[in-house]
Order: structure tokens, then C-alpha cells, then sequence
């Protein structure tokens, strides 16, 4: 019987509540005849915090903690078939020092950002970083990318290399209600752990005051550390629209703002792949985004914009609302998206990468 050791930071994937631990039951529920080892590589004391009794629905044989305990049980283990690791990190030398020793596979996930210019540069230690992973990638049997950009990159540079790409699938259940389109709402999904994260919004909201655009509510969803500070900092600015901060909320309260709004406005400098387009999308709603290497893959291209051209975004805005019928044909175009992005279409070709 083959042994699988998945090798996870996230704690949610034995909370039954989470998305995470949904997508994974699907991954594995029909391999009945394999040893599922789940790794988690955190703090001892997290294990307080887990109900150990969902290992039985995900046909996990054991949960591991800590590094000293992953080594021992790769060391040991004589069924080791393959190692998956949803991202590439450190973790990844001292198993390849390993594998030396044993055989079995590495699948490991890499990230779009790391062939984008911009992300090389924007921390002294992403050339480090990035010189790095593109030695380790000669030593890895599989890769996961979420973008065809990314995919290109890698075939080019290494040839004969087994790559995928698939994204992660949106398993929230969406309901049959159509989307009601709203010219006078809009939203934004952000979280509040980096000041850029929350710079754009605040540059937008001002420049959304001063145009000609009529707009009622701006919906912002998210939460971090600097979620509070931003939050008492607006609402004690005056803007002609209201500004609701709704916090963390689950799919299903965040969807109905979905349905019923204008564009979601995606921010982000730098993304690999967005589950937040893909769920917009899923509501017809559809997206202005900054270009970055996921983005630029999901959005079309009349709504992606140069990072920081916060005017062009506002003359989108404008444009969309008083010519309704362009703006009903980049809703349509959504359609042939929601079928290329299916979530049992994803979840069936996750199945075929872990388990072939």
C-alpha cells in the first residue's frame, strides 16, 4: 500500500467548516486503498485546536507534527510513495537530501510571482529566493502552477519536466438566484495585513469622490491587523457615497453583495492566481484589475489596467455605467469562463495529478 505524506501550514484542513478541509475530502475520498499522511508543520500546541476525528472522513492513516517527527516518519516509512508540498519552501532541501537515499516523488507548488520582474525586486531577498527555487526545481519530479504564463515559463526552461497547471477550486456552493446588476455599488476584497494592501483603496475612494461617477456604497470586505486603523480612519473622512466595512465574512453573506453590485475592483500588485475574480465571476460580476500574472489570465483584457493608473480605473467605471450594453457583453464573456473553471473539473484533474 503506497504511502502520500501532504505536507501543510493550514490548520483548516481538519476544521469541517473550512473550504480547505471540503476541497481535500474530494480529493481523496476515492482513493480508499491509499495511506493519506497529512503533515502539519506547525507548533506542537495546535494539535488542541484540531478535531483529530476528521483524519477518518479524509482517509488520513496520521496526522504528524513537527519537522523532527516528518523526517523520522519519512526516514522509516518503506511504502513512501510520494511527497506533495503545497508550496515550495526550505522544507523542500532537507527531503530532497533524503530522497537521495530513498525513492520516491516530490510534488511540490510553485508560485507565478516568481517569474514576474517586478516580485524579484520588490524585497532584497527575493533574488536569493528566486535563484533558490529554480535550482531546487532541477531536483523535483512534478510541479504545480496555477497559470498557463507560469507553465510556459517552466517548459521553456525546463524541458521534459512534469508540469501542471491547476488552480485551487471554489467549492462554496453558489445559489441558482440571478445577479442583479447594481451601477451604483462596488466592492472590494482585500486583506489588512501589508499598508499596500489598503493604500489603493483608500487613493480610489477619493478619486471616485471627485469624479462624476454616482456611486451609493462601496462594500469592503477583509480583515488583518490594520483592519480597525483604516477602518475608523476612513469613516471619519466625508465622501458623497457610504463606505461599508463588513470585515471577515463567509461566501455565502459575501455573495449576495457580489450579485448585486457594479465591478469587484482587485487591487493587488502582485497575484499568481485570484480565487477572489474566480468567485466574483461565479456571481456574474465582473472584475477591474491591476495586470499581474494571474489576473491577466482571468480578466479580460478591456478591464486590466497598469498597477497604480487609479485614473484609468475610474474611466472604466465611467464607461461601463453610461454605455450598458458594452458592459453587458464583458457579462456575458463571464459564462465561458464559469465552464472552464468548474470546481468537480479542477477537483477531478487535482485527483489525477496526486494520485497517478
Amino acid at each position: 500500500m503506497k504511502s502520500y505524506f501532504f505536507i501543510t501550514k493550514d490548520p483548516r484542513i481538519l476544521e469541517k467548516s473550512s473550504d480547505t478541509y471540503k476541497r481535500h475530502k474530494l480529493y481523496f475520498e476515492k482513493n480508499e486503498n491509499i495511506n493519506n499522511y497529512l503533515v502539519i508543520l506547525k507548533k506542537k500546541n495546535i494539535e488542541k485546536h484540531i478535531l483529530l476525528n476528521s483524519t477518518n472522513d479524509l482517509n488520513i492513516s496520521e496526522v504528524i507534527f513537527g519537522y523532527y517527527n516528518f523526517f523520522k516518519k519519512i526516514i522509516l516509512d518503506k511504502n513512501l510513495y510520494k511527497i506533495i508540498n503545497q508550496d515550495i519552501s526550505f522544507i523542500l532541501l532537507p527531503i530532497l537530501i533524503i530522497k537521495i537515499f530513498k525513492k520516491f516523488k516530490i510534488l511540490a507548488q510553485i508560485h507565478g510571482e516568481l517569474y514576474n520582474v517586478k516580485w524579484i525586486f520588490m524585497n532584497f531577498i527575493n533574488p536569493i529566493k528566486f535563484i533558490y527555487i529554480n535550482v531546487l526545481i532541477f531536483f523535483l519530479d512534478e510541479i504545480r502552477v496555477v497559470n498557463d504564463k507560469t507553465k510556459k515559463i517552466l517548459k521553456k526552461l525546463f524541458i521534459n519536466k512534469k508540469i501542471y497547471n491547476i488552480p485551487v477550486p471554489i467549492i462554496h456552493k453558489f445559489s441558482n438566484s440571478k445577479s442583479n446588476i447594481n451601477y451604483t455599488n462596488i466592492v472590494f476584497i482585500t486583506e489588512f495585513i501589508k499598508i499596500k494592501n489598503y493604500q489603493g483603496i483608500e487613493v480610489l475612494l477619493e478619486k471616485i469622490n471627485k469624479s462624476e461617477l454616482i456611486i451609493n456604497n462601496v462594500n469592503i470586505f477583509g480583515d488583518g491587523k490594520f483592519f480597525q486603523n483604516f477602518k475608523d480612519y476612513i469613516l471619519n473622512k466625508k465622501y458623497k457615497f457610504n463606505v461599508n466595512f463588513h470585515g471577515f465574512k463567509n461566501l455565502d453573506i459575501i455573495e449576495k453583495y457580489l450579485k448585486n453590485s457594479f465591478f469587484l475592483i482587485n487591487l493587488s500588485k502582485s497575484e499568481s492566481y485570484s480565487r477572489t475574480i474566480v468567485e466574483s465571476f461565479n456571481c456574474d460580476l465582473p472584475v477591474l484589475s491591476f495586470k499581474s500574472t494571474g489576473p491577466n489570465e482571468l480578466v479580460q483584457a478591456e478591464c486590466l489596467v497598469n498597477f497604480a493608473e487609479y485614473d484609468s480605473i475610474i474611466n472604466k467605471l465611467l464607461f461601463y455605467s453610461k454605455n450598458k450594453h458594452e458592459y453587458l457583453l464583458i457579462k456575458k464573456q463571464i459564462n465561458d469562463f464559469k465552464n472552464s473553471y468548474s470546481p468537480m473539473k479542477i477537483v477531478k484533474n487535482w485527483s489525477k495529478v496526486i494520485y497517478q
